[in-house]
C-alpha cells in the first residue's frame, strides 16, 4: 500500500486537554498508535502494526472509557451521556473490525478501515466532546478564566 496523502499524522495540542493528566496520556497513547500504524502502512509494513492496534483499542476501550466516564460524571459534564454513547458505539464499530479480522485476516480495506475509525475518533471525539471535559475541571477552569 503506498502512502496516502488522506491520512496526515496526528498532533496532539493542549488546546484538547481535558484537565486531567491520566486521560490526556491516554488520548496522546492514543494519537502516537494512529501515527505508528500510517508510518507502518506508507513504509508497506502495516501487517506489523495491524494486530497492535487492534489490541491496543480494545484494551484502550475497555480501560480508558470507564475512567473517562467516571471524571465526566464527577465533574457533572453536561456532555456525559453523549460520551458514554458515543464510547459504546465505537465499541461496537471496533469490536466489528476485530471479527472481520478474525474471521478474514489482514487486508488492505480493512486497513484502511481501521485508520479512517482511529482518525474519525481523534477528530469528532477526543478532540471536541473530551475537550468538553476541561471547561468543568476545577483547575483546568481556574486557569482558563484566568487567561480570558
Amino acid at each position: 500500500m503506498s502512502p496516502n496523502k488522506a491520512f496526515l499524522s496526528l498532533h496532539w495540542q493542549e488546546l484538547q486537554s481535558t484537565g486531567i493528566p491520566e486521560l490526556d496520556e491516554h488520548h496522546q497513547e492514543f494519537v502516537n498508535k494512529t501515527n505508528a500504524l500510517m508510518v507502518a502502512v506508507s513504509e508497506g509494513q502495516k501487517h506489523k502494526n495491524l494486530m497492535d492496534i487492534l489490541l491496543f483499542t480494545r484494551k484502550y476501550a475497555k480501560t480508558h472509557f470507564d475512567r473517562e466516564e467516571e471524571y465526566m460524571e464527577q465533574y457533572q459534564c453536561p456532555e456525559a451521556e453523549k460520551n458514554k454513547q458515543e464510547h459504546q458505539d465505537f465499541i461496537e464499530r471496533f469490536d466489528a473490525i476485530i471479527d472481520e479480522f478474525v474471521k478474514y485476516g489482514e487486508s488492505e480495506p480493512l486497513v484502511v478501515k481501521v485508520m479512517n475509525e482511529m482518525n474519525e475518533w481523534y477528530t469528532t471525539h477526543i478532540s471536541t466532546i473530551d475537550a468538553e471535559l476541561a471547561k468543568y475541571t476545577p483547575d483546568l477552569k481556574t486557569i482558563l478564566l484566568i487567561s480570558a
